[in-house]
C-alpha cells in the first residue's frame, strides 16, 4: 500500500520551513518596530533583503509570516489595506 510516513526529505524540508517562518516573522516584528508603520510592498521587500543572506525568501513565505504575526497580534492592516501599523 501507500505509506503515509513523510519522507526524511520531507521532513526536513517541512522543518526547514517552520525554522524559516520563525526567522521570517523576527525579521518583521524587527523591521515594523522600527518604522512603526510599512506599505505591504516595502515590508515585504525589506524583509526578503534581510533573510536573502540565508535562503531566498519567497513573497508567499512572507505574507505568510505577516498573517500569522495579524493573528498573534503583534500587527494591524492599515484602513487602506495596503499597509501595516506595529502593535506594542
Amino acid at each position: 500500500g501507500s505509506n503515509k510516513r513523510l519522507t526524511e526529505d520531507e521532513r526536513i524540508e517541512k522543518e526547514l520551513n517552520t525554522e524559516r517562518q520563525i526567522f521570517l516573522e523576527a525579521c518583521i516584528v524587527r523591521i515594523m518596530k522600527a518604522k512603526r508603520n510599512l506599505p505591504h510592498t516595502t515590508l515585504v521587500n525589506e524583509c526578503i533583503a534581510q533573510s536573502h543572506q540565508r535562503f531566498n525568501a519567497k513573497v508567499s513565505m512572507v505574507k505568510r509570516a505577516i498573517d500569522s504575526l495579524i493573528q498573534k497580534g503583534y500587527l494591524q492592516r492599515g484602513d487602506d489595506g495596503e499597509s501595516y501599523a506595529y502593535l506594542a
